[in-house]
Formats: C-alpha cells, sequence, structure tokens
C-alpha cells in the first residue's frame, strides 16, 4: 500500500516539476514530457489521497514567483493534460509506472491504443518562439500524430491569449498569432 503524503509534500514535488532544475536530475534528457508526465502521476496520486486539486496548485505556486494569470493558465493546461491522460487510459498498472519514472506512456483507450503518447506544442514556435517549451503550452497528443495541425486555431488563440496576459508571450508574437489564425 501507498504511504499518504500530505498536501504540503505533494505541492513541493510538484513546484519541483513546474519549475526547478533539480527536476532534470531526475526526468533527465526528455525533460518536456518527463516533466508533465511526472506532474499528472503527481495530481493523481493526491486526487487518490483526497488531497483539494485547488489547494494543492495554491501552494504548489506559491513563492514560484509565477503571476496570477499565469498562475491560472498553468492550472488550466495541468487539468487539460490531466483529463487527456485518463480520456488516454494512462491509469493502468504499468502506464503509471512509466508516469512515475517521466517515461511516455502508452495510449490504452481509443482509437490510437498502443500509440506512444506525446506532448505538442498549442501554439507553435514559429509564431511565438518563447512559448514552445512552456508548460501552458503543451498538451498530450498521440505520437503519430505529433507536428500535425491537431490544435483547432481557437486553441491556439486562447492559449496565445493566456500567455500574452502572463507576459511569457511578447506583443509581436502575439499579433503573428492571431494575424496565422484570422483573428488579428
Amino acid at each position: 500500500m501507498e504511504q499518504t503524503r500530505s498536501l504540503d509534500d505533494f505541492a513541493a514535488d510538484l513546484r519541483i516539476l513546474l519549475e526547478d532544475e533539480s527536476a532534470e536530475e531526475k526526468y533527465g534528457d526528455q525533460n518536456r514530457l518527463a516533466r508533465m508526465n511526472g506532474a499528472v502521476y503527481l495530481i493523481v496520486q493526491a486526487e487518490e489521497q483526497g488531497v483539494d486539486l485547488e489547494k494543492l496548485f495554491e501552494r504548489s505556486f506559491n513563492e514560484t514567483g509565477f503571476s496570477a494569470a499565469y498562475q491560472e493558465t498553468l492550472k488550466t493546461s495541468l487539468h487539460q493534460n490531466r483529463m487527456l491522460a485518463e480520456d488516454y487510459g494512462f491509469f493502468t498498472k504499468a502506464n503509471r509506472y512509466r508516469l512515475e519514472n517521466g517515461e511516455n506512456p502508452v495510449i490504452a483507450r481509443g482509437g490510437f491504443r498502443g500509440d506512444l503518447a506525446h506532448l505538442e506544442e498549442v501554439v507553435p514556435e514559429l509564431l511565438a518562439p518563447e512559448a514552445s517549451i512552456d508548460f501552458a503550452n503543451l498538451r498530450y497528443c498521440p505520437e503519430s500524430l505529433a507536428g500535425e495541425e491537431d490544435f483547432d486555431h481557437l486553441d491556439k488563440v486562447e492559449i496565445a491569449t493566456h500567455l500574452h496576459h502572463a507576459k511569457i508571450v511578447s506583443s509581436p508574437s502575439y499579433l503573428r498569432v492571431l494575424t496565422a489564425y484570422n483573428n488579428g
């Protein structure tokens, strides 16, 4: 049986995954995917132990220096990726092991069953290079769709807008996104 952890323990670990370079020591070269996998796994563990996710995010973001706008954007991204992980069936015993160890989970449900998970940028690096590896700009997708235009244009504009308000995406990059998706 897994040991019960406190809200503060979960929050400290999530904070490390979100901002601390020591996460690279644990997760190695596949840093983005490994850190997102670790964050999703941590969130699921916290849920299973009855931890209030709003309190988890609040404590995790405490002392990070993240703006309120960025905290909301990041929280939304983490929630969305957690839901995608559930939809893709990431919580099998084998996938939980993969998530815990920062490895790619295998999609266990739906039309992409058997495909490895991949993190894709919602707002393309070409338009907003400063957002390319930001956690709030990453979503799970099947590896076979990597690099394809699989996000709705409204998603791209919405994420770019949130990242612009959070001062992650510059005004010139934001205008490129709006122009590219006919909202400028």
